[in-house]
């Protein structure tokens, strides 16, 4: 296992809202020193508001998400959040430590899936979609792997090893990309840098920001 230690927090919470004008059916990401803040509308007339934050500032304030995010943004000369974020502690989410990591299984005949294979930078919410869609291709090697004769390395071996290929050639360009994302949103002022050349440089910004998306989810059956 290849793990990545930070020192982040995951936060998430349902807010009363309303969105920015002109973008209520939008996500909309504020970049922010050390971190970032990720805003989407949600069902019932809130929004959801999610990020990751400096572990410090979460400890400077005792744990109250809802003062760290007003420091936070005010400390980042950003504009004072436009939603309602006073909510109970139980009405947050947390992960006191986000991490990165990859990870090979060392036993014949272990496939891992999700998290357990390769995580993905939290600002791209596709966490659990990469979990459902690396669970279909397991599923898929296994199968085809059951009509395979023991040979050299032994079926469950060759799985293996036809698993994590698929997986990278599927996953890790952009599990690559929506890292780099995730650090040039925690580093605001590089971003800002960025879009103002993206601004003399066609096609730069779409390139950057679409290289953090996975476009398909469409799995093909090893043969």
């Amino acid at each position: 296992t290849v793990r990545a230690r930070t020192s982040l927090v995951g936060f998430k919470a349902h807010a009363a809202g309303p969105m920015p004008a002109g973008s209520e059916a939008s996500l909309v990401m504020h970049a922010l020193s050390g971190g970032y803040i990720g805003v989407c509308p949600v069902d019932g007339g809130e929004i959801n508001v999610c990020g990751v934050m400096p572990r410090r500032r979460l400890r400077a304030v005792r744990g109250n998400l809802a003062e760290a995010i007003r420091g936070w943004t005010a400390d980042s000369g950003a504009d004072q959040p436009y939603f309602a974020i006073d909510r109970q502690p139980e009405s947050w989410h947390t992960m006191p430590e986000v991490a990165i990591q990859r990870s090979r299984p060392k036993l014949r005949g272990v496939l891992y899936v999700g998290d357990a294979m390769g995580t993905i930078e939290p600002l791209t919410g596709q966490g659990m979609t990469m979990a459902l869609a690396s669970a279909h291709l397991a599923a898929a090697h296994l199968s085809a792997g059951a009509h395979l004769s023991a040979g050299r390395l032994g079926a469950d071996r060759v799985v293996q090893l036809s698993y994590e290929h698929a997986w990278r050639t599927q996953f890790a360009a952009t599990v690559r990309s929506s890292r780099w994302m995730g650090w040039l949103l925690r580093h605001p002022h590089v971003l800002s840098a960025m879009i103002a050349t993206g601004r003399h440089v066609p096609g730069l910004l779409p390139r950057v920001l679409g290289a953090a998306h996975r476009r398909s989810l469409a799995l093909a059956a090893p043969r």
